[in-house]
């Protein structure tokens, strides 16, 4: 609701369904909390939303006892395993895919920690579905996508170092928390950034540079990489492959392997001076929380604050064409299943993915379906839930927290119902993604002649876009506040190629608040140099049979809706309204 600060609320918000009550306490605590009001001059605008229904709590647990029908599995096991409750397997890949028939619960013991992937290989009914759960007490069962790293020596000046290290480590963490590849300039220097001179399109030219060399007299540059500022809303790191000449460094535009259409130098790269920082040299590592990894000696270099020993850190890796593929649970061509009360952490892709591409024995409809993912926990992944050529699946009552790339995202998903989910700090690192299309919320679209229901979640700090769809659906009753939070010429609210009637889409009743954009790195003679973020924007492609109605939105540095060069259409007949260009 849209209330003043005399309590007095808007009487066309009346069913929004929002409520004064208090949000759950996450785990891990999140670093802020979308409760609290607006302040717009001395009014006040908008309320706590109702998060009690919102995220994980435990529900439908099994019994902490032998139960029929049950198959049970601890971690923590030592002997001989069956599957019972006494006698439990010690992983859920260790069970036979046989052994799973319709109506089977397969009981996680709370505290389990599982490193390896888990191959989905039964289904059930749609009357006795699969369930995949929890039972005893404690945190949820944990599934890991990183590598324990924990033999370290001493290098000097608070450095550490672990050896034989064969893993291409990407990502690290400390106690949870994403560390910091070894960068000039430091991310918390007054300066972060070095900003480029006008050059030629892949090569990085800049008088600065001359600066680096007297600091770093007998640096390499050749193989470590500039992380660009490629454009408003993407950062990309670049292999350095020559030094033509002191103050200018060749990029290798082929060093990466990025996705198909999202990847490479954006084109007005060059004719602009935009930010830019150098990282992935030993020489760089000066901070403490800092890493650097030699690929080549497979060691991993850390410091630490206080000069001790770093203990057990968790870390990730890629292939050398930037892959992993890696995801704890794999549903692939499977249907009638539930997984609730689990917990994701590290995973390098996708802590879990539901995907159909293509018929086979087991579902020659090539679909997976009737998927549901409820009450799970999905904390610094890569990315969170994935789904490709999925058809009624359900995600709801989940928590996403500071995935890296995006929290969920859907490919060709036919009758998706994404609902009650609690998304909080996405993608807020710039730079670590070998894309210039990421940093979403929630990134999804509908298969052919399909549609999506995207209701009732709660996104709170958001990188880039927070709810980027795809085709035909519904966008309604989502509470949004710091859509485009760390970069630019975003919205909170994004859509492109709806599809014509029947059906089309529907942006209704959501509330969206503080979508600011940020100049960050952005060089300030580019020509789109000011602060870009649209509530609810139409894409720049076919847009048919698009209704946006009855949305709050305040305090967007762009607009409350902007039509951005969108090809617009009525029920389906090409040019009727377009191409049209408004704020």
């Amino acid at each position: 609701k849209a209330c003043n600060s005399a309590g007095v609320c808007s009487v066309n918000s009346a069913n929004l369904a929002v409520a004064t009550l208090a949000a759950p306490v996450p785990s891990p605590t999140p670093s802020s909390t979308p409760a609290g009001g607006l302040m717009i001059g001395s009014n006040s605008v908008g309320i706590a939303i109702d998060t009690s229904i919102y995220g994980p709590t435990p529900t439908l647990d099994c019994p902490n006892q032998q139960t029929s029908g049950s198959i049970y599995v601890d971690s923590s096991f030592s002997g001989t395993s069956i599957g019972t409750f006494s006698q439990p397997y010690k992983k859920p890949s260790d069970i036979p895919g046989s052994s799973v028939v319709a109506g089977t619960k397969i009981c996680i013991k709370r505290g389990s920690v599982f490193r390896n992937q888990w191959d989905i290989g039964f289904s059930g009914t749609s009357v006795a579905p699969v369930i995949i759960t929890s039972y005893g007490s404690g945190n949820a069962p944990l599934f890991l996508g990183s590598t324990a790293i924990s033999q370290w020596t001493p290098f000097g000046n608070g450095i550490y170092k672990a050896t034989g290290v064969t893993l291409n480590v990407n990502r690290l963490y400390s106690n949870g928390q994403l560390q910091t590849m070894a960068r000039y300039p430091n991310k918390n220097a007054s300066n972060p950034l070095l900003y480029k001179d006008v050059s030629q399109s892949n090569q990085l030219k800049d008088s600065d540079l001359a600066t680096v060399n007297a600091l770093f007299p007998n640096i390499n540059y050749v193989g470590s990489q500039a992380v660009i500022k490629n454009n408003n809303w993407s950062w990309l790191p670049m292999k350095i492959s020559s030094v033509v000449s002191p103050t200018v460094l060749q990029l290798d535009p082929n060093g990466f392997s990025y996705a198909a259409g999202y990847g490479g130098i954006f084109p007005e790269w060059k004719d602009y001076k935009f930010g830019y920082y150098l990282q992935s040299k030993l020489e760089y590592l000066d901070q403490a929380g800092e890493w650097y990894y030699d690929s080549a000696a497979q060691t991993l270099y850390f410091k630490t604050s206080d000069g001790q020993p770093p203990g057990t850190l968790e870390a990730t890796g890629i292939d050398t064409n930037n892959n992993n593929q890696f995801r704890s649970i794999a549903i692939f061509n499977r249907n009638n299943i539930k997984i609730q009360n689990l917990e994701f952490r590290h995973q390098p892709y996708s802590a879990l993915s539901v995907e159909g591409w293509g018929a086979n024995n087991n579902n020659p409809r090539g679909f997976s379906e009737n998927i549901e993912i409820s009450h799970c926990k999905f904390y610094s992944t890569q990315r969170g839930i994935t789904t490709g050529q999925d058809k009624n699946i359900k995600i709801q009552h989940n928590w996403m927290e500071k995935n890296h790339f995006e929290a969920m995202r859907g490919l060709g998903s036919v009758s998706a119902d994404v609902s009650y989910n609690y998304f909080l700090d996405i993608a807020l690192e710039y730079g670590i993604n070998y894309s210039d299309w990421s940093n979403f919320g929630l990134n999804w679209s509908s298969g052919d002649g399909e549609s999506f229901n995207i209701h009732h979640n709660v996104m709170d700090k958001v990188g880039y876009i927070a709810i980027s769809t795809g085709g035909r659906g519904a966008i309604e009753k989502n509470f949004i506040r710091n859509a485009t939070y760390i970069f630019n010429d975003g919205g909170a609210i994004t859509f492109d190629h709806v599809q014509p009637a029947p059906g089309g889409l529907s942006v209704k009743q959501n509330i969206i608040l503080d979508c600011p954009g940020t100049l960050f790195g952005t060089g300030s003679d580019y020509h789109h140099y000011e602060l870009m973020c649209s509530g609810i924007g139409f894409g720049d492609q076919k847009n048919s049979n698009t209704r946006v109605t009855e949305n709050t939105i305040a305090n967007t540095t762009r607009a409350a809706v902007s039509i951005d060069e969108s090809l617009m259409y009525l029920n389906g007949t090409s040019g009727a309204y377009g191409p049209n260009r408004g704020h």
